[in-house]
């Protein structure tokens, strides 16, 4: 069976309205059946008080074995009235009256030989003859009478189904209209959902439109936003690998080129100095590159980091910042540079990825070795704030110009001389890190030369900042 919406909704709605006439049907059966019973009990009750009237003259006035002769012989219809006369009640309502000793005076055709039930008035159900009789008892103090009146009750029985019956033949072709009138509506209204698959098959990958329904209901309108808001991230991601490719390949392309020339100059060179030179300058390319590829590739994660929502922890950034001053320490060494840490013994956890905060860490140290010539020296300062916790690295190398100030994280834009290592993509890293983390980043040249950079960053929720 296709499991289409139109099929789940004809059959939800054949359920209920099954339910609903199962349920009317059976409450018009009761319903039916009490008012039967209601109304043939005041028959019988009327039927008696007539034949007591007729049965109210002296006693000596009635000529029983007569009554009972002229009882006993059934009456032959006419033929106009023979249609009306063979109803399906015929032969089922009776009548015996007894004296008041118990001795059965007369009996109607129909009704048993013995009597219905104990005489005492009232209303009674008896079994005689294998028939169910709903009999109503009255005494004639008069005449000392006995008089009971009785109805099978297959008669109520009868019509509490006829009318069951028919209520359930009214509710069915109801039900069959309803059906066919269900399938048209459900045509027309799905038809929105005809239309939204139209738009998206034809949606190409480099053009992906908004989608816009005519006569849109407000069931599907969620369904077409978000399709809408998957569209746009897939076109977001679409212009970030075209971007990623154009970047990888500007950026990889001359650099490529020459290790190319290195080595083929490697392999000209006859004396094993020059020889050296060259592979020395391909190690170097290739070590620039392996960077360049690195920071392209975090710059793809994050790219795609912007795109999702970002699980966050509790980071202690302290502990991270002390780990990379460690790494550091041989680079430290090797140039000579002075480091100054100043970090107090207790600072509150950030809420962020470990992994990015230790890439944002370890961007801004690479930075500040790279540019800080050989004796120079270089300060991290961690310190908590109002706003949130602070991180500053400064170093004493040549600075930013001030005309550069403001694209120093923009990619691929560096300030520094081309024998200074580095891909422009370091600060640009780090911008997306902080932002991603809900921080601030501020560039500055020092007064008294270098440069300096400060990132502040909130903290987890629940670990108090100094007051003001």
């Amino acid at each position: 069976m296709m499991n289409s919406i139109k099929a789940r909704l004809t059959r939800s709605f054949l359920l209920i309205i099954g339910l609903a006439l199962v349920i009317s049907v059976v409450l018009g059966f009761f319903t039916a059946r009490h008012e039967i019973d209601e109304m043939f009990d005041a028959q019988l009750v009327e039927e008696a008080h007539v034949l007591a009237g007729m049965l109210s003259l002296p006693a000596h006035d009635h000529d029983w074995p007569l009554l009972q002769q002229a009882l006993s012989r059934e009456p032959k219809p006419t033929e106009s009235d023979e249609e009306s006369y063979n109803t399906s009640y015929t032969k089922k309502v009776a009548v015996q009256v007894w004296s008041a000793e118990g001795l059965q005076l007369f009996r109607s055709v129909s009704a048993p030989e013995e009597a219905f039930a104990e005489l005492k008035p009232g209303f009674l159900i008896a079994r005689r003859d294998g028939k169910v009789w709903h009999v109503y008892t009255t005494y004639l103090p008069s005449n000392r009478y006995w008089l009971m009146v009785g109805e099978r009750t297959d008669i109520r029985r009868e019509l509490s189904l006829n009318v069951a019956a028919s209520l359930l033949v009214g509710l069915l072709a109801s039900l069959l209209v309803s059906i066919v009138l269900l399938r048209q509506r459900l045509v027309r209204d799905m038809s929105p959902l005809e239309e939204l698959r139209r738009n998206i098959s034809e949606r190409r990958l480099d053009h992906l439109q908004v989608i816009r329904l005519n006569d849109e209901p407000e069931e599907i309108r969620p369904v077409t936003e978000a399709i809408n808001h998957l569209f746009d991230r897939v076109t977001q991601g679409v212009e970030r690998e075209r971007a990623f490719i154009a970047d990888a390949a500007h950026e990889l392309r001359t650099p490529l080129s020459i290790i190319r020339l290195h080595a083929q100059n490697a392999l000209q060179y006859p004396d094993a100095e020059r020889k050296n030179r060259s592979l020395e300058k391909v190690i170097l390319g290739v070590d620039r590159n392996t960077r360049v590829v690195q920071q392209l590739l975090m710059m793809a994660r994050l790219d795609a980091s912007d795109a999702l929502v970002m699980e966050v922890a509790a980071v202690d950034l302290r502990h991270i910042v002390l780990q990379l001053v460690q790494e550091f320490r041989p680079v430290l060494e090797g140039k000579r540079l002075e480091l100054v840490m100043e970090a107090g013994e207790y600072l509150p956890s950030v809420p962020g990825q470990a992994d990015l905060l230790a890439v944002l860490v370890r961007n801004l140290l690479e930075n500040a070795v790279n540019y800080t010539p050989e004796n120079g020296s270089i300060r991290i300062a961690m310190s908590l704030k109002r706003e949130g916790l602070m991180i500053q690295v400064e170093d004493s190398g040549p600075g930013v110009p001030e005309d550069k100030l403001s694209q120093i994280s923009q990619r691929f834009v560096r300030a520094a001389p081309r024998d200074i290592q580095g891909t422009g993509l370091g600060l640009e890293i780090v911008g997306r890190i902080v932002r991603l983390h809900r921080g601030e980043i501020r560039f500055a040249n020092r007064l008294a030369g270098g440069f300096s950079v400060s990132v502040l960053l909130p903290v987890t929720p629940g670990e108090e900042a100094p007051g003001a």
